[in-house]
């Protein structure tokens, strides 16, 4: 897989790795949204117009099993009032149980995971790309097409498009080179299907733009660093933070440490005593990132859509 598929799955699952090492039983599951009950006649494509957010009960039981999975991200960044809006699909080698997916990928609050890459270990980019959380051990993905063109609308009609790229044989959907300067907040998307299900009307969240008072811009990120921001009163809305620092051999850069936390939007967050433990006295970044983000999942069949809607400062 490519940076850029690598970089779309990271965004979205990097947060299961967490959950799925914690043994909290509070994790909130995303919302399962049946995408059957609002299809078309001949059952062939989900509509997900009224779906609800990461964490509601939906009512809809989680059975059966997940072959291909979606992601749709949708940034929105507040400096420039810009909406960046990302997808792909892809087909899993065996078959993983719906609720252990879910599961997966229900975050439990105020949970870090904290890793260390050693380049001498890493494979070559060449290699296949494994995804993490809940496709741990099960073998490589494979990416899938949804049809050529997947639509933006709002209510007042078709506002833009998402084309298929094809980037080192993976299949990418993104604006072309005449993407629309400015979005309205409300926003749905249709999948016309091909490899991967069509899906009709699934809804894009809408965020509370995050506000971050502290740390300054700039400034580095440390185990003792205090987190300050405006919290949104959104009950799905979570806050992810991510820091990551580069350390230097003899022979150049020689191994990466970062740190992944999936925190509850109250406005404040510092790290855990046993995360700053792992990070070390040595561990400062100022390559990180603070987000809010609501996820939600549309099922159809062994397919599943994961939305992930995400607000930077």
């Amino acid at each position: 897989m490519n940076r850029y598929t690598k970089g779309l799955i990271a965004s979205v699952l990097i947060s299961s790795i967490a959950a799925c090492s914690s043994s909290s039983d509070d994790n909130s599951i995303p919302a399962l949204e049946d995408g059957n009950d609002g299809g078309s006649a001949d059952g062939g494509e989900a509509d997900a117009e009224n779906g609800t957010g990461a964490g509601a009960d939906t009512g809809v039981e989680a059975s059966g099993s997940v072959t291909q999975f979606g992601i749709i991200t949708a940034d929105r960044i507040n400096s420039d009032n810009a909406l960046e809006i990302s997808a792909g699909f892809y087909g899993i080698p065996q078959p993983i149980p719906l609720e252990q997916a879910l599961q997966s990928l229900g975050m439990a609050p105020d949970t870090c995971e904290v890793s260390t890459i050693d380049l001498d270990d890493l494979e070559s980019e060449d290699n296949d790309f494994a995804i993490p959380g809940f496709f741990e051990g099960i073998g490589n993905v494979a990416s899938l097409s949804a049809g050529e063109v997947l639509t933006l609308t709002s209510t007042v009609g078709s506002v833009g498009e998402l084309v298929q790229m094809e980037v080192d044989g993976s299949v990418v959907y993104e604006f072309d080179d005449d993407f629309p300067v400015s979005l309205p907040e409300v926003l749905t998307i249709d999948i016309p299907g091909d490899q991967f299900p069509a899906f009709a009307n699934v809804a894009l969240p809408v965020l509370s733009p995050l506000v971050l008072n502290s740390p300054a811009a700039g400034q580095a990120i440390t185990p003792t660093t205090q987190f300050d921001w405006q919290p949104s009163g959104e009950s799905d809305a979570v806050i992810t933070i991510s820091a990551t620092m580069f350390f230097l051999g003899s022979a150049g850069l020689s191994s990466i440490s970062s740190v992944v936390c999936t925190v509850t939007d109250d406005g404040s967050f510092s790290f855990p005593s046993a995360t700053q433990v792992e990070l070390g006295d040595e561990f400062s970044s100022v390559t990180y990132g603070v987000t809010r983000d609501v996820f939600s999942v549309v099922e159809q069949g062994s397919a599943i859509l994961i939305v992930n809607g995400s607000a930077f400062d």
